[in-house]
C-alpha cells in the first residue's frame, strides 16, 4: 500500500469516528428544544465536539497501539493475540502500520524528499 494512502488512512478513519461518536452524542444531547435556545450555536457545538472527540480518539488510539499486542499476548496465544492486534489497529487507525516518509531537507518551508512524491518544487509557492 502507498505510504500516503496508510497516512491518509491514519488521518481519516480516527475522524470517521470522532464524527460518528460526536454525532451519537449530540444526537441524544442536543433536542430540539435546546438547539432553539441555542440559536445558532448548535452546529458550532458540534462542530467543535466532533474536534474534541476526533483528537481524544486518535490520542488513546495512538497510546495503545503500541500496548496491544502485549495486552492481548496475555489472554491470547502469541499468533493469534498478533492477528487481533492488526485488526484493531486497522479498525481504530485505519491501517496497522504507520506511513514511513523519506529522509529529506526543510527548504523555505518545503520538503526537499528524495523522489518528491507530490513533483511539488521548492520556493514554487505551490
Amino acid at each position: 500500500m502507498p505510504q500516503v494512502l496508510i497516512a491518509i488512512l491514519r488521518t481519516a478513519i480516527p475522524a470517521w469516528w470522532g464524527t460518528v461518536v460526536a454525532w451519537l452524542l449530540a444526537r441524544d444531547l442536543i433536542t430540539d428544544a435546546v438547539a432553539e435556545d441555542l440559536r445558532g450555536w448548535a452546529v458550532a457545538l458540534v462542530a467543535a465536539a466532533v474536534t474534541v472527540v476526533t483528537t481524544v480518539w486518535y490520542a488513546l488510539a495512538r497510546w495503545v497501539e503500541p500496548r496491544l499486542a502485549g495486552w492481548l499476548r496475555r489472554v491470547l496465544p502469541g499468533t493469534l493475540a498478533d492477528l487481533v492486534a492488526t485488526w484493531v489497529r486497522r479498525l481504530l487507525l485505519g491501517s496497522a502500520v504507520a506511513p514511513v516518509y523519506p529522509r529529506g531537507q526543510i527548504v523555505s518551508g518545503t520538503s526537499t524528499q528524495v523522489g518528491n512524491p507530490y513533483g511539488v518544487r521548492p520556493g514554487r509557492g505551490e
